[in-house]
């Protein structure tokens, strides 16, 4: 029984490439799927996954889905995929097939859709649902062209954490048809910042991280210390209020992870963005930044300075 590890992603992503460094000397196998901003690029990126995981996989395995923006919502698509067709062995008549139409399907499906589908490749190929032990996931969002995943359920997914920005709401959510299983919070800063890019902060992006790799702590799957928080910044602060049209969408309730409470002191305008009622998730953050060692305090920040050199 062995992790495997899918990431979905820009490789401009720091949050997916510092995440993905944790299992180098793990005994798992990891795989990256570079994903694009196309329907037919986000179908190429499923289907790579797919025979991917078609090639190494095997009963007891526990795999590990990642993915950041748009890599988050092709994550989820090939989840909803696992838990209903299945995983067809590579040498089968119809695994290209499969592939092709059932994977990343162009038009939106229905739970009755998708049941029927399961049924037909349970009879055609033997397949069964196959279990995620875990999905993490960046502020996932939806393609130009591309149906919405909000209501799509995600019954094989044993668990997971879905990290949403603050300032740039417009995401897919997940908890409508997940449930308790997949958390949602939301951090400070923007979609640039929450996901890791080079002009995004990598003090904001660093919280993210270390949110969503302790999930896969929870869960059993072994890999290396998280990437050390780099040294705290003043803040970015928000947008001057006569920028703003409207009140941010975030919903009532909202879970909001302890690292807004520290934003928020440096800008007071920063409470604006929340709704009246929230729930504070992970309060006592500041002081975790304290167990983190300092040889490699700075991984985060050099990691998106490579990354901003190469672009």
């Amino acid at each position: 029984m062995k992790p495997i590890v899918l990431s979905f992603g820009l490789e401009l992503s720091s949050s997916l490439t510092s995440s993905q460094q944790l299992f180098d000397s793990v005994d798992s196998i990891t795989v990256h799927v570079q994903i694009g901003s196309t329907r037919r690029s986000m179908r190429r990126a499923a289907g790579d996954a797919y025979r991917a995981l078609a090639g190494c996989y095997q009963s007891g395995d526990r795999i590990v889905l990642l993915g950041a923006g748009k890599g988050a919502y092709c994550a989820c698509g090939v989840a909803k995929a696992l838990g209903t067709v299945g995983l067809m062995a590579p040498d089968h008549h119809l695994f290209d097939y499969a592939v092709e139409h059932w994977l990343a399907p162009a038009v939106s499906r229905t739970d009755g859709d998708w049941l029927r589908l399961s049924q037909l490749a349970a009879q055609l190929a033997d397949t069964a649902p196959v279990p995620i032990a875990y999905l993490g996931l960046w502020n996932a969002v939806k393609p130009v062209g591309m149906h919405s995943i909000s209501r799509v359920s995600l019954s094989n997914v044993h668990t997971g954490r879905h990290a949403l920005a603050v300032e740039s709401p417009r995401c897919e959510r997940l908890s409508r048809t997940a449930g308790s299983r997949i958390d949602e919070v939301w951090f400070p800063g923007e979609y640039r910042d929450i996901v890791g890019l080079p002009s995004g902060d990598p003090t904001l992006a660093a919280p993210v991280v270390e949110w969503v790799i302790d999930g896969i702590r929870q869960v059993g799957i072994p890999c290396r210390d998280t990437t050390p928080l780099p040294p705290s910044r003043r803040p970015r602060p928000a947008l001057p209020r006569r920028f703003w049209t409207r009140r941010p969408s975030l919903p009532e309730g909202a879970l909001i992870h302890g690292s807004v409470r520290t934003h928020a002191a440096a800008d007071p305008n920063y409470w604006r963005r929340l709704p009246d009622q929230i729930t504070w998730v992970d309060t006592g953050w500041p002081a975790s930044r304290e167990r983190l060692s300092d040889n490699s305090v700075h991984n985060m920040v050099e990691a998106t300075s490579e990354l901003s050199e190469a672009s």
